[in-house]
């Protein structure tokens, strides 16, 4: 059976923040991360520094939501209060964390572990019951803001209130959090009238098809009038509320985006991060800096480089190439999937691609291509940070010294595997159907299973696969990988 979908509140805690003298932006920032891994925020309250206050909120939010995130007050000072009143809402002990003394001992550098003496150690006493997360350091965010993990205790995270702390904790940490990406589709519609003249429809449209829909007034642009945003928990229910929107709405009131700027529209809305700008921005620095040089897309089906591909198509349309052929580069040194060959020649006549394709291994597969093509001076790769031996890379990176020399370019290289999900379902990227059985991370038929991490039982005690897209943990991405 289908799990429902995962509920949070966020609990901001802080005297400052009800006087007025702090202005939170962890809870917007937060709720921008939730939205994207599909779980719904239902309350974001502010509580001062009281720790029977906050303990009797956290005993009400936690039995109403799947979990809750804690902002501030984990500080060495009198009024952080945080981890006595989450012991306090789940009736636990303060108890004495090693490895959280270590890190305040490195940090303050002090080496007295009586709180009396040494104030600090306040922050190596947690409930009991906990469990530690660190967060991997972010690339744009300074060293010291993941030195301290983040702390859960059952169903709360503590996290600390300095926004840059918050923000590299939580961005670090995502695949902490029972996602539900995947559970809850979205659209844009733009009209040339009021909002005034459509609400009635719009009413109609929410208790007919059970949708949720924002209507957003927008002033001073000369096309449109009126955005609005279309959600629904199917793609099937999602298109049936935007037929019944397109034929009701005032005639010739609808107006066209062009792709490019819609897509970027989405994936703003949905992402924290900007990662489809910098592609783009990418993109265009490909063909400034290398204007006479060919450039190839590495393609070989999987899902990084499908979305890749699926970006710079959209970039070449948005600086009027939409008609040019792209080369792809192919290169299989081993027996592969008949799925993924399929859908290699389905996006070949989709992209309009002039495929290259190489039976041999990547390093000889490389020298062919320079030799059969030497006005190819860029190849866009996908891949990211978290694939093997991509940790260093960066998004201009030569290819290694003994290999055919060529510029390899990044442009996806920051994303997450929930990030490249999130393009994939927002956009309606065409994808190998593999993916939808349980594969997350695509080699051969010899070497790559199912993930074990998306299996369940159905009803009748079978085995089944949940598709790549609901994976929560995006560091088990290659767990299906058996060697």
């Amino acid at each position: 059976m289908e799990s429902p979908a995962p509920t949070a509140a966020i609990l901001v805690i802080g005297d400052e923040i009800l006087k007025g003298h702090t202005q939170d932006t962890n809870s917007s920032f937060a709720a921008k991360i939730f939205y994207s891994l599909g779980i719904k925020v239902g309350r974001i309250i502010a509580i001062s520094d009281n720790k029977e206050e906050i303990a009797e909120e956290l005993r009400n939010l936690t039995s109403k939501n799947t979990f809750v995130v804690t902002s501030g007050g984990v500080g060495p000072t009198h009024d952080d209060i945080t981890y006595e009143a989450v012991a306090a809402a789940f009736d636990l002990p303060l108890v004495f964390n090693t490895e959280l003394a270590k890190i305040v001992e490195s940090f303050y550098g002090v080496n007295d572990t009586n709180i009396e003496k040494n104030p600090a150690m306040k922050m190596a006493h947690i409930p009991e019951e906990h469990e530690l997360f660190y967060s991997k350091k972010m690339k744009k965010s300074p060293e010291w803001a993941t030195i301290f993990p983040m702390v859960k205790v059952r169903n709360v995270y503590v996290l600390p209130g300095l926004p840059k702390c918050f923000e590299a904790c939580l961005t670090g940490l995502q695949h902490c959090f029972p996602s539900a990406l995947g559970s809850h589709f979205m659209d844009f519609l733009f009209l040339s009238v009021e909002e005034s003249l459509i609400a009635q429809i719009l009413e109609d449209t929410i208790k007919k098809f059970k949708v949720v829909i924002g209507c957003y007034p927008i002033l001073y642009n000369e096309r449109y009038q009126t955005k609005l945003t279309v959600e629904a928990g199917t793609l099937a229910k999602l298109r049936e509320a935007l037929e019944h929107l397109e034929a009701a709405v005032p005639a010739n009131s609808l107006v066209e985006l062009d792709p490019t700027s819609l897509a970027l529209q989405k994936l703003q809305y949905l992402n924290s991060h900007d990662g489809a700008k910098t592609a783009f921005d990418v993109f265009k620095t490909c063909h400034t800096k290398y204007p006479d040089a060919e450039i190839v897309v590495s393609f070989n089906g999987g899902k990084d480089c499908t979305l890749l591909l699926h970006l710079y198509h959209l970039y070449l349309k948005s600086v009027g190439k939409a008609g040019a052929k792209v080369k792809a580069l192919y290169i299989k040194n081993h027996e592969t999937f008949s799925e993924v060959e399929e859908f290699v020649a389905k996006a070949v006549v989709h992209y309009n691609l002039e495929l290259i394709e190489y039976h041999d291994h990547i390093k000889a597969g490389v020298g062919k291509l320079m030799s059969d093509h030497p006005n190819v001076g860029v190849v866009l790769m996908g891949n990211r940070r978290t694939d093997p031996y991509s940790a260093k890379l960066n998004t201009f990176t030569m290819t290694d010294k003994g290999w055919p020399q060529v510029m390899r370019v990044f442009p996806i290289l920051d994303w997450s595997y929930a990030d490249v999900w999130q393009a994939i379902m927002l956009l309606g990227v065409d994808y190998c159907s593999l993916y939808d059985q349980g594969y997350s991370s695509l080699g051969d038929p010899h070497n790559t299973v199912p993930n074990p991490a998306l299996s369940y039982q159905d009803d009748s005690g079978n085995v089944k696969f949940r598709p790549a897209h609901s994976l929560l943990n995006g560091t088990e991405e290659r767990a299906g990988r058996t060697n």
